[in-house]
């Protein structure tokens, strides 16, 4: 927004010098093109900036969001979970019988 105001001020203040003053026409054209092309430049990168912040903070919420529930096994029989019982993280699949795998969600 700032950029377009900067690049709508500087193409005015052309047309005003140009009214005044003939000869400084060339000289005008060019700052006001190399004014444009400043205001051209500046708005790309601010825009790029933009798209890569966003895209960082939404992949930091996804894995942030895919982090709050852990996959835990608990021994059958046990149908709700509380602090008091032995809850072990699984890290890999086993074979025993006697554990079932549950979902716990963890607030962080």
């Amino acid at each position: 927004m700032r950029v377009k105001v900067a690049e709508v001020n500087a193409i005015a203040k052309v047309r005003v010098l140009q009214a005044k003053h003939s000869l400084l026409i060339p000289v005008l054209r060019a700052q006001a093109a190399q004014h444009t092309t400043i205001a051209a430049v500046a708005t790309e990168q601010v825009q790029k900036y933009a798209r890569s912040t966003t895209i960082s903070t939404t992949k930091r919420f996804l894995d942030s969001e895919e982090g709050t529930v852990k996959r835990v096994r608990t021994r059958k029989g046990q149908s709700n979970y509380d602090d008091s019982s032995d809850h072990e993280i699984i890290s890999e699949s086993n074979d025993e019988d006697d554990y079932q795998i549950e979902q716990v969600g963890i607030v962080v």
